[in-house]
């Protein structure tokens, strides 16, 4: 029966925990799987920011005339 919990998955990327290796914020990205989805994401947000940092500094203004 499955309790509803992520650890006990069919996924290997966790095997290493098991052995005792210590996990850090570098771990998901020495994985094949999540390598690409972490280089889209990286470029995706990328580019928002690069979008969205042009509009810095400028001044909108709104008028509401009923």
């Amino acid at each position: 029966m499955w309790d509803g919990l992520g650890f006990f998955g069919f996924s290997d990327t966790k095997l290493p925990r098991l052995k005792g290796k210590e996990v850090t914020w570098f771990t998901p990205l020495l994985s094949w799987k999540n390598t690409p989805l972490a280089i889209i994401g990286f470029f995706v947000a990328s580019y928002i920011i690069l979008k969205e940092a042009d509009k810095l500094g400028l001044i909108k203004s709104q008028t509401i005339d009923l």
